[in-house]
């Protein structure tokens, strides 16, 4: 049996963490033993982990707790999991990984794996230089890197001068149909909408996912239809949108609902559903949408939603930062019931391709490959 050591900054809600923990219940437990360490034990995923993972809290306490974490690794958790393969997520945990690999007198193989458009990820960073240059560095010791898009494979590749054979391509993957129960939008705020046309969008509350695109396209969209707007998550960009839409005098018409679990039983709700983003990797979110049967519209930004849109097939692609587009598309697809429904069955189509059991039997290849 292969020992597998994940290694992620914490459980706390996101995409990310979504798919690790969809790895740690899904992967073949007769075949691999699953370890975990948490830089810090804490997020609202930790009560969905399988009972007989073993988990290492290690214990971060500020953001110059950089090298403790690497001492830790090194010296402490790979001694003692001794694992066949390491797989971290997300480019501060890789860095810490790749030098802790560097370090240890285990030299495990180690897998890691980039989320997003790393390109337009590092440009919105401070200190995006150095990040650079240590990327450059540390990540040709990896073993193996996985990107979730082809395009965001690419522009890995470019960036740090890689074979592009070194790194694989494993489009994340969603359980479905959506289970009945997984909510049916009878929640009081809910009620309260009337029956309006809805629009869902959900994700951290930051510049990279751009709900101020959506805020600016609804106040065009509210001069020809009344809509309701639900925006789901939290993050550091909340104060500002909520003064746009106070400004904007749409604070009955765009309503905050804060980070919630159960995303299913909004998006299900849904008339039409907006990702209204900068850049990306590969939006979950798209496919959890298509799952519940509703119609999308997104950006066409890098990276990940032209890899499951077909533009005008099973949903709509608007240019990024477009505001008149976007309004354009939400009017166009709100006003015409024939193409909704044409993209709910394209979209049950679409997910076809992207089911769990298909991601884990890739994660499950590449382990295998690395570790004999």
């Amino acid at each position: 049996m292969k020992k597998i050591l994940f290694v992620l900054p914490s459980l706390c809600g996101g995409g990310t963490e979504k798919v690790v923990l969809n790895l740690l219940n899904y992967l073949n437990r007769k075949k691999f033993a699953l370890y975990l360490a948490l830089f810090e034990y804490k997020g609202i995923y930790l009560v969905d982990l399988p009972e007989n993972i073993v988990v290492y809290n290690l214990n971060k306490k500020n953001k110059f707790d950089f090298l403790k974490l690497v001492f830790s690794l090194a010296y402490r958790v790979f001694p003692d999991v001794k694992p066949d393969v390491v797989i971290s997520f997300l480019l501060y945990t890789n860095l810490v990984v790749l030098l802790a690999k560097l370090l240890s007198y285990t030299k495990p193989k180690v897998i890691i794996n980039e989320r997003v458009s790393i390109n337009s990820e590092l440009k919105v960073q401070k200190f995006w230089k150095v990040k650079k240059l240590l990327m450059q560095s540390l990540y040709r010791y990896a073993d193996r890197i996985i990107a979730v898009s082809k395009g965001s494979a690419q522009k890995l590749a470019e960036l740090l001068g890689l074979p592009y054979g070194k790194i694989n391509v494993i489009y994340n993957g969603i359980a479905y149909p959506i289970e009945q129960n997984a909510g049916s939008g009878e929640s009081l705020v809910l009620k309260n909408i009337g029956r309006v046309p809805i629009i869902v969008s959900c994700g951290r509350l930051t510049w990279q996912k751009n709900h101020e695109l959506l805020i600016k396209a609804v106040y065009i969209v509210l001069k020809k239809m009344d809509i309701r707007v639900l925006i789901l998550g939290e993050g550091p960009e909340e104060a500002n949108l909520r003064k746009s839409v106070c400004r904007l005098g749409m604070e009955d018409k765009v309503l905050f609902l804060g980070f919630q679990k159960d995303i299913y039983k909004y998006i299900k709700i849904a008339d039409v559903f907006v990702l209204p983003s900068r850049y990306e990797g590969f939006p979950n979110v798209i496919l959890e949408a298509m799952a519940c049967g509703v119609p999308v519209i997104s950006t066409n930004c890098p990276d990940g939603p032209n890899e499951i849109i077909v533009d005008g097939v099973n949903g709509m692609l608007v240019p990024p930062d477009d505001v008149n587009a976007m309004a354009q598309a939400i009017i166009q697809l709100l006003n015409d019931e024939n193409l909704r429904e044409r993209f709910r069955m394209e979209g049950w189509k679409c997910i076809r391709h992207f089911g769990i059991d298909k991601m884990v039997a890739e994660y499950e290849k590449v382990f295998n490959m690395i570790s004999t």
